[in-house]
């Protein structure tokens, strides 16, 4: 994001988009992390089990696509720009 700011950078436009299109993405990805977040600090204060809140947390990290289906971190790190 900080390239799209920096004065004297001439980007085409292709590459604007692709590059508004990776943080995008990534912003994303941060809006689920912090939802599935709320979402565990919530049952955690509600007196969720904390086996159940574990089983909660890595079934959101499954959808998400944060973890593989063995509890891998499986990060989406945007391509090299």
């Amino acid at each position: 994001m900080s390239c799209l700011r920096r004065p004297g950078i001439q980007l085409t436009a292709e590459r604007h988009d692709q590059l508004l299109a990776t943080v995008e993405a990534s912003l994303d990805q941060l809006a689920r992390v912090t939802a599935s977040l709320l979402d565990i600090s919530q049952r955690q204060a509600h007196g969720v089990d904390s086996g159940v809140a574990e089983a909660l947390e890595l079934g959101s990290r499954l959808a998400s696509g944060a973890v593989d289906a063995a509890g891998n971190s499986a990060p989406r790190w945007p391509a090299r720009l």
